[in-house]
Parts: structure tokens; sequence; C-alpha cells
């Protein structure tokens, strides 16, 4: 007897047209572009969690071999910053500011990695070599860095000038609904944890290559992402020009997990050296670049309580979520723990809930999406708890 197999659906073969070139070694990725002339961009970070500096001299790192270009905060007034659109409304109506990512910071730095200054030379080695003879004078502040402690009376402040480091406070279901279902409950089940931050890790760490086409009057971006149309506008944006003077090529991505959506300083910073040089530049994050700088996930703090009736059926639903978002509002940042909240109740039959949301700034790297944006860590959350009920 002949068994067909189905073209579509269970048992059906699956082509990947693609493992060939990865499984023989053919990819290709951002870093093996190197066109004719190619320079190398390297950046200073910042080694504090939280200080001010001055860069009271860049004359010896220009004179150093093989280097083109240095450039600080001040020389990138005219860029400006990467900015969240990601706020959600608050309980009053209102959108909280954002604190967004300069590309280069002025005279504070907000967390360990932040960036200071750029050098571009022939070859990476001899950028970074020059970036260490630039003469930074910096005086360390008190930083926070824990999420449950951004909120203590005696918490050192971030942004001073907001008086917390409460960054927003959001609002899921009807706390009166809840609270009545609480007050009429035969028993209350509660949890409380930390979802830990972590790093997403992938394949091969961010790199960007930016070429400018002087007769076409535009930008060439070429960066592994998730996906060009955004990171072409935000970068327009950026730079103060169409989104049609920007062309951005993704090759091969060697992962993403979420954050390699993002629009990062590196970008702006080589198509400004590109610009200014004339020639291609190119830069390569490595891996402690990647640990120190690339949008982390999750560090939320959270307590969770169930009212349950006195023959175990789940009556409502109260959360108290502290979500940290780091030194700056990152791209979607703010959205994360909202739309993990808008999913609280599972697939359980939970009649009241009411979920508060505090963000929170840190001296710490922003954090975004990565893996399922904010979902698994609502997922988590509720299992947890019914877990706990049971």
């Amino acid at each position: 007897m002949t068994v067909l197999t189905p073209k579509f659906g269970m048992g059906a073969s699956v082509l990947r047209k693609e493992d060939n070139a990865f499984i023989s070694g053919k990819g290709r990725y951002t870093d093996d572009f190197s066109p004719d002339g190619v320079l190398h961009l390297y950046v200073l970070r910042s080694p504090s969690a939280r200080a001010t500096f001055t860069i009271k001299s860049t004359k010896a790192a220009q004179g150093a071999p093989g280097v083109h270009l240095v450039l600080t905060g001040a020389d990138l007034a005219h860029l400006g910053d990467l900015k969240s659109g990601a706020m959600q409304k608050q309980p009053d109506g209102t959108r909280a500011p954002t604190r967004d990512i300069p590309i280069l910071c002025k005279d504070t730095v907000n967390y360990v990695g932040d960036a200071i200054a750029l050098v571009v030379a022939t070859a990476s080695r001899a950028a970074g070599s020059a970036a260490l003879m630039l003469e930074v004078d910096s005086k360390d502040l008190d930083p926070v860095a824990r999420t449950e402690m951004a909120l203590d009376p005696d918490a050192p402040l971030v942004w001073p000038e907001l008086g917390s480091n409460r960054a927003l406070r959001y609002e899921i279901g009807s706390a009166a609904k809840t609270n009545a279902a609480f007050a009429k409950a035969a028993h209350v089940t509660k949890t409380a944890f930390r979802n830990n931050r972590l790093v997403c890790n992938y394949m091969e760490t961010r790199a960007a290559l930016a070429e400018w086409k002087q007769d076409e009057d535009r930008f060439v971006l070429t960066t592994g992402s998730q996906g060009v149309h955004s990171m072409q506008r935000i970068l327009a944006g950026v730079f103060g020009v169409k989104p049609a003077n920007l062309r951005v090529v993704t090759p091969d991505v060697g992962g993403g997990f979420g954050p390699k959506t993002f629009v990062y300083r590196e970008y702006a910073m080589v198509m400004e050296a590109a610009k200014r040089l004339g020639r291609p530049v190119k830069w390569t994050g490595d891996r402690t670049e990647h640990f120190l700088t690339d949008a982390q996930g999750r560090d939320n703090q959270v307590e969770a309580e169930m009212a349950l009736d006195k023959e175990g059926r789940f009556l409502a639903l109260r959360v108290h979520l502290v979500a940290n978002l780091g030194a700056y509002i990152s791209q979607f940042g703010p959205y994360i723990p909202y739309v993990g909240a808008s999913m609280s109740t599972g697939v359980y039959d939970i009649t009241a809930l009411h979920v508060a949301i505090d963000g929170v700034y840190t001296n710490t790297c922003p954090v975004d999406a990565y893996r399922g944006a904010g979902r698994p860590e609502a997922a988590f959350l509720l299992e947890k708890l019914v877990d706990c009920c049971a």
C-alpha cells in the first residue's frame, strides 16, 4: 500500500533553504562585510554605575597612530537622542516623561557601559588603544542598582529632577471590585519573588557597518536586526533626514531573541563617522560589551495574592509589580510590563483583577523586550500563584 505524505500539515517535510549555508560555514554576518577602505570604531565606556565626568583633552588620542576621528558628546549636539514612544497612559490619563538615551553622554554616566566617547582608526585595536589616551576626569556618585531598593525613601535618585526613581505607574483592572472580593474571601494565598534580569547572549554579537553615499545623498547601514523598517524610521529621526535617505540592510542575523530589534547608539555613531570621514566605518561589539550594553530582559519584583472562596474557587487576583527599566527608557521598555499584565488572568475564571505596576529607574543597563516580552513573566507569576493556592 502506498502512503502519501501530505504537502501541508502534520508529517509533511519542511524544506529549509537556508540551512546549507549555515552548516557549511557560508553564512554572511555583519562583521563579514569589509568594503575597501573600511575604518573601525571603538566606544569608550563608563566603568562607573553613576558619575559626573569631563573630558579634559582629546589631543593625545587624536594624534595616536592610525586614528582618523575622535568625538565626544559635545560633538554630537546636532543628533537627536534615542526616544521611546511606548509610554502607556497612567491612571490620571497622563503619559510619564521619558529619559532618553543620548548617542554619547555629555557630563553624566548612568550605568556601567554608558558611552563617553568614540574613536575611529584603521583597526579596532588601534582605536581602543587611542581611547585609553583620552583625559577623563570623573567623580563617582552613589548609585541604585537593585529593583527592590529603587523606591526606598533614602535611595539615590537616578534623575534627581524627577524627585523619585518612579518612572511610571500603570494600573489594570478594578481596585474597588478586587478589594470587595478579597473582603469576602474564605482564604487568601500570597507569594512574592524576583523575576531576575538576564542577558540574551546570541551567537553573533551586535555589529554595524555604515557607508555614506555622497552621490546619492544617503546612508547605507548594514546590521543584524529583527526588522529594518523601524530601524530606518528611528535613525532617520536621529539625523533629521527622510527615511528615503537611509537604507538599512540586514544579512544573516546570528540570533536575535528581541534585543536585536532595537536601535542602539553605535548605529548612529558609525553613520556619523562615515559621513564625516567619507569612508565606510564598522563597529563590532565584543562579548563584554554585549553583556554590558545590549538591552536586557525582565528584572521584576513581584507581590501577588489570590482570593478564594471556601470551596477553593478563584474570586480575585491582586498584583503589585516593580519593573526595573534601567537608567534610560528603551525603545519598547515601558510597554513590556503593561502588555504582560494585560494577560494576568490567563485561562482561569477570575472575575476581579487589579494589577499595579511601578516602573523604576536604576543605574543599570536599559531593559526591553526579550523572548515573549512580558508575557512569560505574567504566565510564570500566575502559575506560581495557582500552584501555591493548590
